[in-house]
């Protein structure tokens, strides 16, 4: 009798052992989150993104969850997918690393819902796909912001550093190029802005272009793609330039930020997405819907720069001027008071 007692005693406890183990790996979530994940850290750009979206969520009862995938092949891409789908998933967001393999099987997915966030589709990919939508920042916006006080600052020539060199980034400098023309007009000056592409440079390489070419020949620095960020912090530094920031990271060694919140663009899409109003598309966010703008408060900008804000912004939001987006490839970049040059 005792011995039946205890059979069905420890019975009883591996029964529960095993409820409990699936109860603990059945992860049940809304939204889910596809990360590439080097299994180190997680870089500062998928920690933000994360943050956002699990804000969202919080402030809005959605339940979601983070899938850490290592590398972006076809099948583990697949697998990841088959796990979402019993977990309960109808949304899942990624960033663009994903982006390839996802136009490859989002077909075998047809319940399921891609958002691809800092990503465009293009207009033969719209007209194709059923259940991508995508979402970024007028980056041309934010460009022209930028370049628009740099004469008011009192610089005449500007470095620009392009980490990303894609359409982003394309956008941004056009935008950029087109603020300083306008600024460079408005006080009768003539600017100079040198290009470079930095996508394949290591940090040796990079530290010599911004030591021996632009250190020596220009007023400050700017850029596109947060790698570039640590190496001007040390030329600030090492220098005593400050140099004018891009995106969403902050530091005391800009004159000013043509910042970029990525909170404001998750919450306005996802808003976009429970009220079933998305569509196959681009969406693009931009400064009346208050994702960009200039962050002066950290930085040094000067009197007449801020004053110069100040003004565009009132004539931004009481719609007395627009900017319109105008991108040409960078060879094509003509514009009045303004020499462009790529190197």
């Amino acid at each position: 009798m005792k011995k039946t007692i205890k059979i069905f005693i420890i019975l009883g406890l591996i029964l529960s052992l095993f409820s409990c183990s699936n109860r603990s790996t059945e992860t049940k979530a809304e939204i889910i989150y596809f990360l590439n994940y080097s299994g180190s850290s997680l870089t500062e750009y998928q920690s933000l993104i994360k943050n956002c979206l699990e804000n969202y969520t919080k402030e809005n009862n959605r339940t979601i969850s983070t899938f850490k995938l290592t590398g972006s092949s076809q099948q583990s891409f697949k697998n990841s997918l088959d796990l979402a789908v019993k977990a309960g998933a109808k949304l899942i967001v990624l960033t663009s690393d994903f982006s390839e393999v996802l136009l490859a099987t989002h077909e075998q997915y047809p319940d399921l819902s891609f958002l691809l966030i800092d990503q465009s589709l293009t207009d033969e990919q719209i007209g194709k796909v059923q259940n991508i939508f995508t979402v970024s920042f007028n980056y041309y916006e934010l460009g022209y912001l930028s370049g628009y006080l740099i004469p008011y600052q009192g610089i005449t020539k500007v470095g620009f550093l392009d980490e990303s060199e894609d359409q982003r980034s394309l956008d941004f400098v056009n935008g950029f190029a087109n603020g300083l023309s306008k600024g460079s007009l408005d006080l009768s000056q003539s600017s100079e802005l040198d290009y470079y592409a930095v996508s394949n440079k290591n940090s040796s390489d990079l530290s010599k272009i911004i030591y021996q070419q632009i250190l020596t020949s220009f007023d400050t620095i700017t850029y596109f793609g947060d790698g570039t960020v640590s190496a001007l912090e040390t030329f600030a530094q090492q220098s005593g330039i400050k140099f004018v920031g891009t995106g969403y990271s902050s530091s005391s060694l800009v004159y000013y930020y043509a910042y970029t919140d990525y909170q404001k663009l998750i919450d306005l899409v996802l808003e976009a997405y429970v009220r079933k109003v998305v569509k196959q598309t681009n969406y693009v966010y931009g400064y009346t819907d208050k994702v960009l703008y200039i962050n002066y408060t950290a930085g040094t900008i000067a009197n007449p720069a801020l004053i110069a804000y100040q003004k565009l912004e009132a004539s931004l939001n009481d719609s007395s001027i627009t900017i319109e987006t105008n991108s040409v490839a960078l060879s094509a970049i003509s514009l009045p008071s303004v020499t462009f040059k790529i190197n």
